[in-house]
């Protein structure tokens, strides 16, 4: 079983920067839920990506990921509690067995990548993210 950030699965492209900073969280919580196909890393912005999405339900525009990262641009400095702080979405091929083992669901969002599924897992915002093919 992975344990280090060197065996979690990054996206291609994503910066030795990110890695490095986010490294050991990332694979401390996908330890934690036992997945290891890391999608992205969601980080609040003051100024939209020109090619983002408003996704109504959180108020916010979203970009498209790009090298693993993906920005998050509030209406109106509308912040969501939950997004105050990086959030990290592992890729999955199916939410039931995470609400079966008890992640509570904090919110679910069609977005753009596909059907989301929000949890708080060791006090950290994670995406379980079903990606559109």
């Amino acid at each position: 079983m992975p344990t280090d950030a060197q065996q979690v699965q990054y996206p291609e492209g994503m910066s030795q920067q990110i890695i490095e900073k986010y490294g050991p969280e990332i694979a401390r919580l996908a330890a934690e839920i036992g997945v290891y196909k890391f999608h992205h890393i969601g980080l609040e912005v003051d100024e939209k990506h020109p090619q983002a999405t408003y996704v109504p339900s959180t108020k916010c525009w979203v970009s498209p990921v790009e090298n693993g990262v993906e920005t998050l641009c509030f209406e109106q400095n509308k912040h969501n509690n939950d997004w105050s702080r990086p959030h990290f979405c592992f890729a999955i091929d199916a939410i039931e067995p995470f609400i079966q083992r008890g992640y509570p669901v904090t919110s679910q969002v069609n977005g753009p990548l596909g059907p989301a599924t929000f949890t708080k897992v060791a006090g950290e915002t994670v995406e379980l993210l079903i990606p559109i093919s």
